[in-house]
């Protein structure tokens, strides 16, 4: 499992700091069962999740196999602007304005009645080594519906021309929610965002643009 402290996961230290952990072993790979390792071979979708020290607060991460190679799969996951047409419920993605190596990125979650949509704008930056074919995108609340929505892509070289994706947010709603509402919906959204990845990924396969 990624490092995390679980007291305030993705920490804002610096994210060059942060990959280096990850190229030094402390990835996902290093706690990953003989288990979880047949299954991710199989197709399954591997979840962890914990609780932080606050109530109302949903947390975890999933992971996945994808047979495309790291570098194709994370321009799907870097391309943000076009998450509106296969994220679900997405209604609108763009990015707002650039800064050196970060970009603002805003999009909005159509709810059903009777909440309002959410909406958010994060403060996004990717980090890169080809050499060793490990692929971040880290993101943290700028201002939005919620009081926290941090978190992490990352991907990694999986065999020759796999790819092993790894998906992890912190999300905590200013409004008042039920937690057991809350650890339902972020059991659900984790495996559900590496499924989303991975058939996007083979569609634009499939139609010759990846």
């Amino acid at each position: 499992m990624i490092s995390v402290n679980r007291g305030y996961a993705i920490p804002r230290f610096s994210i060059a700091v942060g990959l280096l952990l990850l190229m030094a072993g402390v990835g996902e790979a290093a706690s990953l069962s003989a288990q979880d390792i047949r299954r991710l071979k199989k197709g399954e979708i591997v979840v962890r999740y914990w609780k932080l020290d606050q109530s109302n607060v949903g947390t975890g991460l999933a992971m996945g196999v994808i047979n495309m190679p790291p570098d194709k799969v994370f321009r799907v996951i870097a391309d943000v602007s076009a998450y509106k047409t296969f994220m679900k419920r997405m209604v609108e993605s763009r990015i707002t304005r650039r800064e050196g190596k970060h970009y603002y990125f805003y999009y909005k979650i159509d709810m059903p009645w009777p909440l309002s949509d959410y909406w958010f704008v994060t403060n996004n930056i990717h980090e890169v080594d080809k050499a060793r074919g490990i692929y971040v995108r880290r993101w943290w609340l700028q201002k939005g519906s919620f009081a926290r929505n941090e978190g992490y892509w990352y991907v990694r070289r999986w065999g020759r021309h796999r790819s092993l994706i790894t998906y992890s947010s912190v999300l905590q709603p200013k409004s008042a929610i039920p937690q057991w509402i809350i650890n339902y919906v972020t059991k659900k959204a984790l495996p559900r965002a590496i499924r989303t990845i991975r058939q996007r990924v083979y569609q634009l396969k499939r139609q010759g643009t990846l």
